[in-house]
């Protein structure tokens, strides 16, 4: 999957917004927002899937846990 690979090379890689953007023909800005997209999609199919079962990683409004440990950032 293209969107998977790219946050790999990004979180896994170490390659920078600067160098996927220049490879990928686009704006650093539209780079940016690509990956929003794509961790908005990841966010909610893992909301769907995923049941907590300690109290201490109950889901606030926000999806994001209590104590913000695991969660994920915008």
């Amino acid at each position: 999957d293209e969107d998977l690979n790219l946050l790999k090379r990004l979180y896994l890689h170490g390659e920078t917004y600067d160098e996927l953007a220049q490879e990928l023909g686009l704006k650093k800005s539209a780079l940016a927002m690509r990956i929003h997209r794509i961790k908005e999609v990841f966010r909610k199919k893992y909301q769907e899937t995923e049941t907590f079962s300690s109290p201490a990683c109950e889901q606030t409004t926000s999806g994001r846990h209590d104590n913000n440990r695991g969660g994920f950032d915008s």
